[in-house]
């Protein structure tokens, strides 16, 4: 086991609160921040702790099954059983892209190693078979801009500084780079492909770019395969917001609709426990109005046991889905808070049962 590795790859993906949860699973000891906690976990190494070498090991497990379904952007797509065997049957004799990627999986590169990549390539480096189907699992180098707030007090050029003052918050845009692992999940079970985009707060058009390079490698995998909308079309999210919002399933946490008299509203809930469909202001106007038409919901499921992170799905519609189209269609969910396979198949199997 290649310790170093493990802790720097889990920390290039995994939130900390996240991996706090995770250890407090395969019972390893947490502290503050991430350089303290690695120290600690180096010691717990370092003096042969009890059952040391079966922890490190659970924690490993713990890490791979998060590359499968932890913070995702999803895509379904409906496909024939002929057609998913067909996939299965060609998957056999696939072979990976010779790139550092594969030989390092299924850790993430480091900085030496990661300059050997080009960024926004996609290298195909490991099939993983499961019970319902089979994992294609893609890593690469991106770009992408993420929202900072800026210390003002930082600021040296005085005129500067006091234009900026008379704001209550400053941002910028940053754009990072970092390795994110993306899934094409061939399942048998549900004659689906899955689309798992690995995501850092992308934007709309982030995750739209992200998905497009999934598709065409996908597709270019596959060669013989109709991948036409005949045979292979996108599940569509939109009536999932209105099952959603008059369900009793899970707690909406964010929402954003349209009044029968034309208000656009949009809501988020910033305390945990308070679900906005009963929350007094929202249940109070919402008897007051005859219809109204969600375009966004986010709905949290919380954690009865070890995980301090809830898991939340986001349905990211946009007020202009419903003023440009009669026929609005959201193609894409945003899911996170996923530790493991089995939390990632509930809300798949809430999400399939509620578009039935």
């Amino acid at each position: 086991m290649e310790l170093e590795k493990l802790l720097s790859s889990i920390q290039e993906r995994i939130p900390y609160n996240q991996f706090r949860a995770l250890l407090k699973k395969v019972e390893l000891p947490p502290s503050n921040g991430w350089d303290n906690t690695f120290k600690k976990i180096r010691q717990e190494v370092e003096s042969e702790a009890e059952n040391i070498e079966e922890k490190i090991e659970k924690l490993l497990l713990a890490y791979r099954e998060h590359l499968l379904v932890g913070e995702k952007a999803v895509k379904f797509f409906k496909i024939k059983p002929s057609l998913i065997q067909s996939l299965l049957n060609q998957a056999e004799g696939l072979k990976y892209d010779e790139c550092p990627f594969t030989q390092a999986f299924p850790f993430f590169l480091d900085d030496e190693n990661s300059n050997n990549v080009h960024p926004s390539n996609l290298y195909f480096i490991k099939k993983l078979k499961h019970t319902n189907g089979l994992a294609l699992i893609f890593f690469s180098k991106k770009y992408f801009q993420e929202k900072q707030s800026l210390d003002v007090s930082t600021i040296n050029d005085s005129l500067t500084r006091e234009y900026f003052d008379q704001f209550q918050e400053v941002y910028g845009l940053k754009q990072n780079i970092k390795q994110f692992a993306d899934i094409v999940f061939i399942n048998k079970k549900e004659n689906l492909v899955e689309y798992r985009l690995d995501i850092r707060n992308f934007s709309r058009d982030e995750r739209k770019k992200g998905f497009g390079l999934i598709h065409k490698k996908f597709v270019n995998l596959f060669p013989s395969i109709d991948f036409s909308e005949r045979t292979f079309s996108a599940l569509n999210f939109y009536p999932l917001l209105n099952k959603f919002y008059e369900s009793s399933e899970g707690r909406v946490c964010e929402l954003g609709f349209t009044t029968d008299e034309g208000a656009i509203k949009k809501d988020r809930m910033r305390f945990k426990n308070t679900d906005l469909r009963y929350e007094t202001f929202h249940h109070a106007g919402r008897k007051a109005v005859t219809l109204i038409t969600p375009y966004k919901i986010g709905v949290v499921w919380e954690k009865e046991n070890y995980v301090d992170e809830n898991i939340e799905l986001i349905i990211p519609g946009t007020i202009s889905l419903l003023t440009q189209s009669q026929f609005p269609v959201i193609d894409e969910v945003i899911l996170t808070g996923c530790m493991n396979l089995n939390d990632c198949e509930n809300v798949k199997n809430k999400i399939l049962r509620f578009l039935r």
